[in-house]
């Protein structure tokens, strides 16, 4: 139940209980056998009842409203990003690249979506109402998705992630002090995920990155993700590639290259 609905009800049944103990205090008629008398006990137990649950459910209602605000802020740093004549451009974090032809940059809304069921097919059926709320680290933010089908079609739908992950907070929570120790933290990952590349130096536009690959079994489906990792001013810019076919992961690449950094 909304916590604006539960307070609400908690609110006006209170009053109405108020009332009337008042009235039949000073009547002197609170425990006679009367209509009037039943539907003040029901309003009293009503009462009870929302107090009860609004202090069972007070956790719940603050993480969720932080978890609210939080959005909001992922959202924002989302919307750095734009596209123009098929390029992704992000002035914020000074890089660019050619998108793939026909693919599209997916709304804040439809990586919400992406993740909520995501959370939901990792935590099965026995979840909470905040297991609900997409899952996210600290320091780590999503800057854009580039999807192969909008609207998605079907449950295969090839992608190309940036995520940006904030150097002093990697530092200060996870010991992360360099590329190199960024790109090992990405290595730990648990089932159905596991390591099929392990980290080797790259370029990306000249700059120095590493790649790793790693792959999901799901269904007797193979999912490939190429990850590319590079430093940009106070970050770690993310640059995951997941595909099922060839095809789909030789445009993901070809994408890749296409990346031009501006600071």
């Amino acid at each position: 139940m909304s916590p604006v609905i539960s307070t609400t009800f908690c609110v006006l049944t209170g009053i109405a209980s108020i009332f009337f103990l008042v009235g039949k205090i000073k009547s002197k008629s609170l425990f006679s056998a009367s209509s009037d008398n039943l539907a003040g006990f029901f309003c009293l137990s009503a009462f009870l009842f929302y107090t009860a649950l609004n202090i069972h459910s007070a956790p719940t209602f603050v993480q969720l409203a932080s978890n609210v605000q939080m959005e909001k802020a992922r959202s924002r740093v989302y919307q750095t990003g734009h596209v123009l004549d098929g390029r992704y451009e992000n002035d914020s974090y000074g890089f660019n690249f050619q998108m793939p032809a026909g693919w599209s940059k997916a709304s804040w809304s439809t990586v919400e979506r992406k993740k909520v069921r995501a959370t939901y097919s990792l935590w099965g059926k026995s979840i909470s109402p905040t297991d609900l709320i997409p899952k996210h680290v600290d320091g780590i933010d999503t800057l854009a998705a580039i999807l192969k089908y909008l609207p998605e079609n079907g449950s295969y739908n090839p992608s190309l992630v940036i995520n940006v992950n904030d150097k002093q907070i990697m530092l200060e929570k996870y010991g992360v002090s360099n590329l190199v120790s960024f790109t090992e933290m990405l290595t730990e990952v648990s089932p159905p995920f596991a390591v099929n590349q392990l980290p080797i130096p790259t370029t990306i536009a000249g700059r120095n990155a590493i790649s790793l690959k790693i792959i999901s079994v799901r269904s007797g489906t193979t999912v490939s993700q190429k990850i590319f990792v590079v430093e940009a001013s106070n970050s770690y810019l993310e640059f995951v590639a997941s595909s099922i076919d060839d095809g789909d992961a030789s445009n993901l690449l070809a994408c890749v290259d296409t990346i031009k950094f501006t600071k």
